[in-house]
């Protein structure tokens, strides 16, 4: 067994310390002892950075740092007034700051601070800081957003866009977004709104509807109450006339047609030998023709008759005498065709001629009968 002493310069050890170590190797097992020292740590720690932060009215966080591990003394001293108020900083560490509460508005303060380090040195000479509170009406408002953060709106927000501070302008369609910035100093705040979803009414098909030109007689081209209902196509035609009425939303469409007014025929090529009903009432005409001209008057007695047509349901009864000057060959007798909207048959009704006078009938005929059919247009 053999010892050996070795010497250890710690600083930070305050006892010297006997330590043996034992090894053990293949052929003999021996012992090292050895004692340590400590040489006296007497350099001061250095204070940096000292500052103020965040200060009010009544309340400020001050900082500083320090080379190496240390505790802290502060004093507070109000308005240069020699009295130092003394609130210790016990914890060791390098970052080290103090939240001072509880100050007069308005008012100077000086902070002494003293680093202490583990051995006892104390930093020197004293660091201080310099601050004011501010006045009450100078203390930071911070921004914070209104009721309508966060909220789900159909339009842009314009009111309770903050609780405190100041808002900026809105930006954006739908999200929002503004800010509530604060006001001597105080922090700001990011302010959102979402646009709410609104569904879209539900589609309605509109089927559109023939307005009351349709089917009715006119002296030129319709221009109003063509539809009822839906949206007017294109009319077309120079008498008839046709047009469309145009769904609305899938709705089914309709066709529609109105007929140029007959004038009163002076030729067989002008007469309408089937005239369609309509759905308003409208004259039909028969021509009385000579086969040449007479020299004197020639008179005619006429009348309806029904077929499967109905005097006073579809057409209107009428009866009388026609006359055909002197070096006329024709005239015109006209017939009131009842229109309506009720689909039906087509049906006829017939023109009698009897009793001529200034002719004769061929053959001895007593009577003419000329049918005349109505088409059903419904």
């Amino acid at each position: 067994m053999k010892h050996l002493k070795i010497i250890w310069d710690n600083r930070y050890l305050l006892n010297a310390l006997l330590i043996t170590l034992c090894l053990i190797s293949s052929s003999s097992v021996f012992a090292v002892g050895f004692t340590t020292t400590s040489t006296a740590d007497t350099t001061a720690p250095i204070i940096s950075s000292p500052q103020s932060v965040s200060i009010n009215s009544t309340q400020t966080q001050i900082s500083w740092t320090t080379d190496e591990i240390t505790n802290t003394q502060t004093k507070l001293e109000e308005n240069s007034s020699g009295v130092f108020i003394v609130d210790g900083d016990l914890a060791y560490a390098t970052s080290h700051s103090m939240l001072l509460t509880k100050l007069e508005p308005s008012t100077p303060y000086r902070v002494e601070v003293i680093a202490t380090d583990i051995s006892g040195n104390k930093s020197t000479p004293s660091t201080f800081i310099d601050f004011t509170t501010r006045a009450i009406s100078d203390d930071p408002v911070n921004g914070v957003c209104g009721s309508s953060h966060d909220s789900t709106l159909s339009n842009e927000p314009t009111t309770n866009l903050c609780s405190t501070g100041v808002s900026s302008t809105v930006s954006g369609t739908g999200p929002w977004t503004w800010t509530c910035s604060g006001i001597n100093d105080g922090t700001n705040a990011s302010c959102t709104a979402n646009l709410q979803y609104v569904a879209p009414p539900p589609v309605t098909p509109i089927n559109a509807s023939c307005g009351s030109s349709h089917n009715n007689y006119f002296s030129s081209q319709p221009s109003s109450n063509l539809c009822s209902s839906g949206n007017t196509g294109n009319l077309t035609g120079t008498g008839p006339w046709a047009w469309s009425c145009l769904g609305i939303n899938g709705g089914s469409s309709s066709n529609c047609r109105a007929y140029l007014l007959p004038s009163t025929p002076t030729s067989r090529s002008e007469i309408e030998q089937s005239p369609t009903e309509g759905d308003v009432n409208h004259n039909s005409y028969y021509l009385l023709q000579l086969s040449t001209n007479l020299g004197s008057h020639v008179t005619v007695d006429y009348k309806t008759e029904d077929g499967t047509a109905i005097a006073g349901q579809d057409y209107i009864a009428t009866s009388g005498t026609v006359t055909i000057s002197a070096g006329e060959k024709s005239v015109a007798v006209a017939i009131e065709i009842i229109g309506d909207t009720t689909p039906e048959n087509n049906e006829e009704f017939y023109l009698v001629l009897s009793n001529p006078n200034g002719i004769q009938f061929p053959n001895g005929v007593t009577e003419i009968k000329a049918k005349r059919t109505i088409i059903d247009d419904d």
